[in-house]
């Protein structure tokens, strides 16, 4: 639902009536699995209100007493949610032409909707936009990581949570949280010793996160048991950098 509200309201931005009321389709039928009427007729009724001529719209017209307009739709909409990777695709296609790279805010929403929806190389390559402004470094930087992560650019991942943990003035949650991803980036990455002083500072300052006591001790058996280091992933910097 968050992420075609997101897009419902790009498509908006843009001009797009046919797309915008594609995305209002598509949250009608979320809130109606999810047995969310109220929320489903509004949004129906923000699709009559973007294009009333829409022919996806004209199924049923229904007058509440108020005389107030809600359109209703009686079956799934079309495209179905299967079509999403093909909407995604038309979209990305409008994104080049019309935004900005200055429009940092917009890369780092499409980020996280492209990777929610498992298109992990052009989140990649919204987060390094959005990785620009100040305002949105560390958070671009986080997810960044954990793209490089699914990736399995581990060297990649511990790159770019250095560098965001270096600009983290708060030492609050979210700093250790950085903190944990880098060990485990360095854990992925063959560098045990690494992982295990950064897995140890985080049990020092909480001993109940994300059951990093259990991390100490696998690494620590690790080491011990003389597990050698992985080779290194190597970094590939025209595709990624």
């Amino acid at each position: 639902i968050d992420i075609h509200t997101k897009l419902k309201s790009i498509y908006i931005e843009t001009g797009d009536k046919e797309m915008a009321v594609t995305e209002c389709l598509i949250l009608a039928e979320l809130y109606n699995r999810a047995g969310n009427i109220e929320q489903r007729e509004q949004v129906l009724k923000e699709a009559y209100e973007i294009n009333p001529e829409d022919p996806r719209l004209l199924e049923r017209i229904v007058m509440e007493p108020s005389e107030e307009v809600i359109v209703g739709i009686q079956e799934a909409p079309k495209p179905a949610l299967d079509s999403d990777v093909l909407m995604f695709n038309r979209f990305k296609e409008k994104v080049e032409k019309e935004f900005k790279k200055e429009d940092y805010e917009t890369h780092y929403d499409l980020g996280i909707a492209y990777k929610e929806t498992g298109l992990i190389d052009d989140a990649i390559r919204e987060f390094q936009i959005s990785l620009k402004d100040p305002k949105k470094f560390v958070q671009s930087s986080s997810m960044l990581g954990t793209c490089y992560m699914e990736k399995g650019l581990y060297a990649l991942a511990v790159d770019v949570l250095s560098e965001a943990i270096k600009n983290m003035e708060e030492r609050d949650e979210s700093y250790w949280a950085m903190k944990y991803a880098l060990s485990e980036a360095y854990e992925k990455n063959g560098n045990l010793k690494e992982a295990l002083d950064l897995y140890t500072e985080v049990y020092e300052w909480n001993s109940k996160f994300r059951a990093v006591s259990d991390k100490v001790n696998q690494v620590k058996a690790m080491i011990a048991d003389g597990v050698e280091e992985k080779p290194k992933v190597r970094k590939d910097r025209v595709s990624y950098i």
